[in-house]
């Protein structure tokens, strides 16, 4: 059944009380597809918020429409019938979870894993449908205003813009090449949303689990503060990057909008595998900076060592009119032994001048 709340030229709005286990039946059948427009995916069972849910689902279920904040979710398009003089819904097109996320996928889990019994949970819900150029403002404007169960940092307002589609898309599809000590082809998981590296293997089997982590390893995981930061880094800016992870990602997300206002076709392949390998440059730098003994010997500061030495050699070679070859280090996925260290001499300079600033420092 479903309450009017709201009607604009474009723009609709009801209230609707969804069961619960209509909503397990929902995301089960569709999962990470009904969070595309979400800032965020399940951030799973170990945040408080979240196990607090799970608890009421078991403990209390007929109390958690009180205690829940319920759903807010959109769609272009529904489809009602009238029903003993109520309106019902029959249909919904492009349903999707703006804010609820949590909810939704916290009660999924519970059935899942608790094996809870879901007959008496229900869940608020305020369906808003919108047109289509219409959609993008409003979703944005409703997670960040209705959101108040887990703190939204500012970085996640940004995930459903069009570049980070792009990398999600790109990083799902193209195959790194072939590394040498393993002789297996890869991926780099791109986490446009934060939790999804985490949320694809939660209903995993073992075995599906580990072809997953074959597939995307760890170590190839790049989320949208860490791309900000080593993309800063090589492009010689490593005083945007010491000043903390959102303020730099707010500067590299007004660049990258710029970039994609004024010409979103230069945004392809190559794209994509020059941005993992801006990240493959701050990466190994900063393994060999954590594996050398000067390092070691005297532990500290490295987030601020690597960002200057990647910028500070990347200024060198701008300085001798030359460019990074970024398709060279994608192909070869690293550095060889002699580049590493000529990295790693640099950052022992930059260290001391780190810890041992000149006195006219401030």
């Amino acid at each position: 059944p479903l309450l009017q709340a709201s009607k604009e030229e474009g723009y609709e709005s009801y209230m609707a009380v969804m069961p619960g286990e209509v909503l397990a039946r929902i995301y089960s059948l569709y999962g990470g597809k009904l969070l595309e427009q979400n800032v965020r995916v399940f951030l799973q069972a170990r945040t408080k918020v979240n196990k607090g849910i799970i608890e009421t689902i078991s403990e209390k279920p007929d109390h958690f429409f009180a205690y829940n904040n319920g759903l807010t979710v959109t769609a272009k398009e529904i489809e009602t019938e009238e029903s003993s003089g109520i309106k019902v819904l029959k249909k919904v097109k492009n349903l999707q979870i703006v804010n609820g996320g949590q909810t939704t996928a916290a009660i999924v889990y519970a059935k899942d894993k608790n094996k809870s019994d879901l007959s008496k949970v229900a869940v608020q819900m305020k369906l808003n449908v919108t047109l289509a150029d219409q959609s993008s403002e409003l979703v944005k404007n409703i997670s960040r205003y209705s959101n108040t169960q887990n703190a939204v940092r500012e970085a996640d307002f940004f995930s459903t813009h069009p570049f980070h589609v792009f990398m999600e898309k790109a990083s799902r599809r193209i195959e790194a090449p072939r590394k040498i000590e393993t002789g297996v082809r890869s991926k780099w998981f791109y986490e446009r949303a934060r939790g999804q590296f985490k949320d694809k293997q939660a209903y995993l089997t073992p075995k599906a689990r580990e072809r997953f982590l074959a597939e995307y390893p760890r170590s190839q995981l790049i989320d949208k503060t860490s791309l900000a930061k080593f993309y800063t880094s090589v492009q010689r800016k490593p005083f945007q990057v010491v000043q903390g992870a959102q303020k730099c990602f707010l500067n590299f997300a007004d660049l990258i909008s710029n970039q994609w206002t004024s010409n979103k076709d230069n945004f392809n392949d190559k794209t994509f595998k020059d941005f993992v390998a801006h990240c493959v440059i701050f990466i190994e730098v900063d393994k060999a900076v954590a594996a050398s003994e000067w390092y070691k010997e005297n532990r500290g500061y490295k987030a601020e060592i690597t960002a200057y030495t990647v910028a500070l050699v990347a200024q060198k070679i701008k300085d001798d009119k030359r460019e990074i070859d970024f398709q060279k280090i994608w192909t070869d996925q690293g550095f060889d032994t002699s580049q590493l260290e000529v990295f790693v001499d640099v950052a022992e300079q930059v260290r001391e001048f780190i810890i041992n600033p000149p006195a006219s420092t401030s």
